[in-house]
């Protein structure tokens, strides 16, 4: 693969946003104490599309939605530990 199809592709896992912007949104949603664990966090209903992007990009798996209140969700989502099968 060359770096063009590469950067490509990486562009592709992104969704359209930028590196910083996914960084920003899964500061948001990741534990705290450590990133690589699963994924609890409350989020605006309008947030929801960037932060399971980011959740992909930084972990290898997306969120689900576990509740719906009103403009905001409850999401979860297995952590980097999950993916990788550790």
């Amino acid at each position: 693969m060359d770096v063009k199809e590469m950067e490509y592709w990486m562009s592709k896992s992104m969704g359209g946003y930028t590196r910083e912007e996914l960084q920003d949104a899964f500061d948001k949603i990741c534990n705290q104490e450590n990133w690589k664990d699963c994924i609890e966090a409350t989020i605006p209903t309008s947030e929801y599309r960037k932060a399971d992007v980011a959740a992909v990009f930084f972990t290898g798996g997306g969120l689900e939605i576990v509740a719906e209140r009103g403009d905001v969700l409850d999401v979860f989502g297995y952590g980097y530990y999950h993916h990788i099968g550790a």
